[in-house]
């Protein structure tokens, strides 16, 4: 029992390690890109990685049992376990780089949660899978299960509330998007922040707009949804029946 125990605290002291480079050397290559890059824009491949929520846990977690089982079995090609894992670790990890490299707080505390969501689902997954399958009896597994199920409960907690926001902002979106208001069709409708609440949208209008026009359109919309707002506007002109 002693050297099955001293096995196990060597291979999680390994497996930590392991964890560790890879995140340094992760986060290395993606700052080092990020400053060569002459690109500074949040395009949408990043935003979906620095708001994570409860459907990002949802993925860790079926990435992790996808993982754990494809290692377990001989017959299944174990770079499937490393596809699965990399998928949910990878482009965290890269954003969270790029957020260093830009000097962008937000973007790297979100995407390191995003990062600590999927790892901790991914753990805790992998394990609860390979208690299952019988590789280790309850007893010897239940300190680690506990200790990961603690870290996945402290986690998802904020992500939880992130997806209450999405939730509301999917509903905001879809009561303004397509909407005629006096001054034209409300397109492109895009949630940027909720507190306080931002967005951007497309206005499709048959005539040029003036300032006060896009006061008025603020206003409009305001009155739409009942909350003051801070909008970023782009006008496109209908010319007949073509939308330009």
């Amino acid at each position: 029992m002693r050297h099955l125990i001293h096995k196990l605290v060597l291979l999680i002291k390994n497996s930590l390690i392991t964890i560790f480079w890879g995140i340094i050397i992760g986060l290395f290559f993606s700052i080092l890109i990020s400053l060569i890059t002459p690109l500074e824009v949040l395009n949408d491949q990043i935003i979906a990685r620095i708001r994570p929520n409860l459907l990002d846990l949802g993925i860790a977690v079926a990435s992790g049992i996808a993982g754990a089982y494809a290692y377990s079995k001989e017959e299944i090609n174990k770079t499937l376990a490393g596809v699965a894992i990399s998928v949910a670790l990878v482009p965290p990890l890269a954003v969270a780089g790029i957020g260093i490299g830009w000097m962008d707080w937000g973007v790297f505390g979100g995407a390191m949660l995003l990062l600590g969501t999927n790892l901790a689902g991914i753990v805790m997954a992998a394990s609860l899978t390979f208690l299952l399958l019988g590789f280790s009896p309850f007893r010897l597994a239940k300190r680690g299960l506990l200790i990961s199920l603690g870290i996945l409960i402290v986690i998802a907690l904020p992500l939880g509330l992130s997806f209450n926001k999405m939730v509301e902002e999917n509903i905001i979106i879809q009561d303004l998007s397509g909407q005629e208001i006096p001054h034209g069709l409300l397109r492109e409708v895009k949630v940027i922040q909720m507190q306080p609440l931002k967005f951007s949208v497309t206005i499709l209008s048959e005539e040029a707009l003036t300032e006060q026009d896009f006061k008025e359109i603020r206003a409009e919309i305001e009155d739409k949804i009942g909350r003051d707002i801070a909008l970023e506007l782009t006008l496109g002109v209908r010319l007949g029946d073509i939308e330009k």
